[in-house]
């Protein structure tokens, strides 16, 4: 950050700190809180890297929900009490309006942190996923691996033991990582607020969905359905700073309610269990892992079908089946639509043949795929354009033709996308 836009940030938020206010001695009064949109207003035009930079690490306004953000996260360490409104300035180590405007350009200008965001792995998924993974876990890309935490933690530091049977009946948010369970470990660059989110955390749940969505794709893994006592299942990003070793544990972020329950009632997928021996499983599972860890590798150059795979797996958790479908076809779109061909023959039809030449290994076998996507397509038309109420019996019977077709088109594009030299 070059001296100049340090000034104008200083001079900015020397102007805005004293009008910051609390509540309860631990948080932010929002209702008086001050615009900080001028700070981001500050910064170089969008092509510029620092812009870019900090859009990465933070999100679209970085500057505003940074300071705040960093505001909240020191707060709330701090005792809840009755107390008034209060400026911030009033809490001595607020006090020096100059020396927090200093820490907290410096904050962003070592930006940025990094993070451990781990998602377990459901128990049925485990028993499919479990035996591919060796003791010291499997590299999916240099910063997503499956890994079971040994105990102790390895570098995560653990909680202290809780009652197993209250934390289950209770539904709280974990504190940690549990010794012996598999998780998906993804390392995140930027900033993941107390509070809220970011752009590192919704890149997280991002790749977490898509992973689970090519493990569906690819046969693994299969959508159940879980039965809990007590509610719903929730199921959590759990995110721990590289600020210390073992990494200190930050907090558990929550999965919406469709996913947690989507990712809840994942079990092995019937075809990988009526056809492959129990004896063969961990081979057939390791390759087809390490599959999924190639093309999520190229995701920075080419990010379209975990894309695909994300939008399929959000299909899958839908609790409305009239949004499920149109995320299905969304998966579809987003592997073979192309815009100016789309203008010129329709994008339901570019979308028919391609997904036909595709997947079909026969002529009759295309034949069917155009004829069964048409109606498809024009189901989706129906609830985009007019508000489709519900969906019909057949039409119910579409969706899941859809994500049939979907899984289809992501096993052949990953096929190529592994062929690739590039790959």
């Amino acid at each position: 950050m070059h001296a100049g836009l340090r000034q104008r940030l200083a001079k900015l938020l020397a102007a805005a700190l004293p009008k910051v206010h609390i509540t309860h001695n631990s948080f932010l009064d929002w209702e008086s809180f001050p615009d900080l949109t001028e700070l981001d207003a500050s910064l170089p035009g969008p092509k510029n890297d620092l812009q870019k930079a900090l859009v990465a690490y933070v999100g679209d306004l970085p500057l505003r929900s940074f300071i705040t953000g960093v505001l909240s996260d020191e707060l709330q360490r701090r005792p809840f009490d009755d107390s008034p409104k209060r400026p911030l300035t009033d809490i001595s180590e607020y006090a020096d309006v100059s020396a927090l405007t200093a820490r907290l350009i410096d904050a962003v200008d070592q930006l940025p942190r990094t993070y451990s965001v781990l998602v377990s792995i459901p128990h049925n998924a485990v028993r499919v996923i479990g035996p591919a993974v060796s003791q010291g876990g499997l590299d999916l890309t240099p910063d997503v691996k499956l890994f079971t935490v040994p105990e102790g933690g390895g570098p995560y530091a653990v909680p202290e033991k809780q009652d197993v049977l209250p934390f289950i009946l209770s539904g709280s948010a974990p504190t940690g990582v549990t010794p012996g369970n598999l998780y998906l470990a993804i390392t995140c660059q930027g900033y993941i607020p107390t509070f809220g989110s970011s752009t590192p955390l919704e890149f997280a749940s991002f790749i977490s969905r898509a992973f689970f969505g090519l493990c569906i794709a690819q046969l693994l893994l299969s959508r159940g359905r879980a039965f809990r006592m007590g509610g719903p299942h929730r199921r959590y990003l759990l995110v721990y700073m590289h600020s210390a070793e073992p990494y200190p544990f930050q907090d558990a972020y929550e999965f919406p309610i469709d996913i947690s329950e989507a990712i809840e009632s994942l079990a092995i997928h019937p075809f990988f269990a009526e056809k492959i021996p129990p004896e063969h499983r961990p081979k057939w599972a390791l390759k087809d892992l390490t599959d999924i860890g190639a093309v999520m590798t190229r995701h920075v150059e080419d990010d379209r079908l975990l894309r695909a795979a994300q939008w399929l797996f959000d299909s899958y958790a839908a609790t409305n089946p009239l949004l499920a479908f149109v995320q299905a076809t969304t998966s579809l779109e987003i592997l073979l639509g192309d815009k100016t061909l789309s203008d010129l023959v329709g994008l339901g039809a570019l979308l028919g043949n391609r997904c036909a030449f595709l997947i079909g290994k026969s002529r009759s076998q295309r034949d069917k795929i155009l004829t069964d996507f048409q109606r498809i397509y024009e189901t989706r038309s129906k609830i985009v354009h007019r508000g489709h109420p519900r969906l019909s019996p057949t039409e119910e019977n579409d969706l899941w033709m859809l994500r049939w077709m979907c899984s289809r088109v992501i096993q052949e594009e990953m096929k190529l996308v592994l062929a690739d030299p590039k790959a």
